[in-house]
């Protein structure tokens, strides 16, 4: 992390009990998200089932040994609180765990659930920018740290949808991100 990112994520309001401030970031956060979600009426719902076309994409593609192996190492070795080893040690001994992390993935991709365990995330709040209001909670955002395991089946869904909608040419022309 940088100068700047380290200071930032380490910039948080003044507090006397950590898990107060934890809670009143989780309620200004919930609170964003619901004010956001009143924005969309059920008109906007119906503009996107009007756009669907005849394409379908039923099932995903099993993943091989040898694809998670290459998806594995494509990654970036970057670790969080919640994985049980560190990413580098993990893709020291790949080759000791590439069956388990394929059958996860695979059990993820034939029964259409992504396993709890990655649901769970770690989640920090992060000053936008350098010199704003660190006791204004609306200048701060929520940082997700997943781990590995949930990035892996994540990037290994990513690319099917990805590929799919590609192929078909379903991303909207106003597509940015």
């Amino acid at each position: 992390m940088t100068g700047d990112k380290k200071e930032l994520a380490s910039t948080l309001p003044r507090h006397d009990d950590a898990s107060k401030l934890a809670d009143q970031f989780s309620d200004f956060f919930e609170q964003k998200v619901l004010r956001i979600r009143e924005l969309f009426t059920e008109s906007d719902a119906s503009v996107v089932e009007s756009e669907t076309n005849s394409h379908s994409l039923s099932d995903f593609e099993l993943m091989t040994e040898e694809s998670v192996r290459e998806l594995v190492q494509s990654m970036k070795t970057k670790s969080c609180d919640l994985d049980p080893i560190p990413t580098s040690l993990l893709k020291l001994c790949l080759d000791d765990v590439i069956l388990s992390l394929t059958c996860l993935i695979n059990q993820s991709l034939t029964y259409g659930e992504f396993p709890t365990v990655f649901k769970q995330a770690i989640l920090r709040p992060l000053l936008k920018k350098a010199g704003l209001d660190i006791n204004d909670l609306s200048n701060y955002r929520p940082v997700s740290n997943i781990s590995f395991a949930s990035k892996l089946c994540e990037k290994a869904i990513f690319t099917q949808l990805n590929n799919y909608l590609i192929h078909f040419d379903l991303y909207s022309k106003f597509q940015s991100a």
